[in-house]
């Protein structure tokens, strides 16, 4: 698993080969971001968005397995990722991207 703070998404592409890449998924911390979550991709602390801006600052992105995924993102939720159904590869990754929260004014 590679992770890699506080970045845009221009630089992330410099810093991970997309080709190895199954699939991005973005997120938002539902609450204020916490130091202490330290990128903790739970569904109890983050809101999955279908995509983010491409200047907008990444709190943290992670490169996780089937494992990986299913013990942080899926932890709890009642599904296990089946990544040789959903990607035809059980070695497939997945590049979690977590964003800062929304400001609502």
């Amino acid at each position: 698993m590679t992770t890699i703070y506080d970045t845009n998404l221009e630089e992330l592409k410099e810093l991970i080969d997309m080709n190895t890449i199954a699939d991005v998924e973005y997120y938002r911390p539902k609450f204020q971001y916490d130091s202490m979550m330290s990128g903790n991709f739970h569904t109890d602390y983050i809101n999955s968005y279908e995509s983010i801006g491409k200047d907008e600052n990444i709190l943290v992105a992670k490169t996780m397995n089937e494992k990986e995924y299913n013990n942080s993102v899926l932890a709890n939720c009642g599904i296990k990722a089946d990544f040789e159904e959903w990607y035809g590869d059980k070695n497939a990754t997945v590049l979690c991207i977590l964003a800062e929260k929304e400001q609502v004014f």
